[in-house]
């Protein structure tokens, strides 16, 4: 008779195979192979040495505006460690780093038990170190209502490249204003929406390089204002 098959081997309990690619200045795309949690989620930290959550602890992701924290330096009042994705998912692009500095990812896995979210003690974790592209421009939005030309506050900014890359994403502030730093030169696309309002996408804008060449800083900041109008306004 022939010999049996070996048993397969079984799959590992937390997220392996931790990759990443389009490492950028401001962004990077991660990837990885899940383990055997019912789910999982992923903190981006610039700390080394964070733990595993609470037991009960449920958590909300955003890995566009790095808005979901996850700790927090108590004495200067800045967050540390943002809470980046929740899911079934293996990847995700992570949006509004630093330029030039090191992150740490922790893959999380969780199972759900009498409807309690019970993490395992044992995690991934990987760490990049964010490209390092000089700033060369500062790129300012102003985000207006065309009726009312009062700031559209928490539109959604989204810059890209000519090849479609994205190379920042961001909302306004209260006053619909959106800053970015250190941009690199070159033609850019603009896309601007708000809930209620016709988006707008500007399609010709060169962002020039106004840096002091003794210094190589930026020494202006390019604005360009937007008037959005509302959703079947006539």
């Amino acid at each position: 008779m022939p010999a049996p098959s070996p048993a397969p081997s079984p799959a590992p309990s937390i997220v392996t195979n931790i990759k990443f690619n389009d490492i950028r200045s401001m962004h990077v795309h991660s990837m990885w192979s899940n383990g055997t949690g019912d789910n999982r989620i992923v903190v981006v930290s610039n700390r080394d040495d964070i733990t595993v959550p609470e037991d009960g602890t449920k958590w909300n992701f955003d890995a566009k505006y790095m808005e979901v924290i996850f700790t927090r330096d108590l004495e200067k009042n800045t967050p540390l460690s943002w809470v980046v994705y929740k899911g079934g998912d293996e990847n995700v692009t992570v949006y509004n780093l630093r330029q030039k500095t090191k992150y740490y990812f922790y893959f999380f896995e969780y199972n759900i038990v009498n409807g309690e979210t019970v993490y395992m003690q044992d995690f991934g974790k990987s760490s990049i170190t964010t490209a390092g592209d000089e700033p060369r421009t500062a790129l300012r939005v102003s985000v207006t209502d065309d009726l009312t030309n009062l700031g559209i506050e928490d539109a959604d900014i989204t810059i890209t490249n000519r090849k479609q890359n994205i190379i920042s994403k961001g909302r306004t502030n209260i006053k619909g204003g959106y800053h970015t730093p250190g941009l690199p030169t070159g033609g850019i696309w603009i896309t601007v929406t708000a809930p209620g309002y016709e988006g707008v996408s500007l399609r010709s804008v060169f962002l020039k390089n106004m840096a002091n060449k003794s210094s190589h800083k930026t020494m202006t900041t390019q604005t360009y204002d937007v008037r959005l109008i509302q959703s079947g306004a006539l």
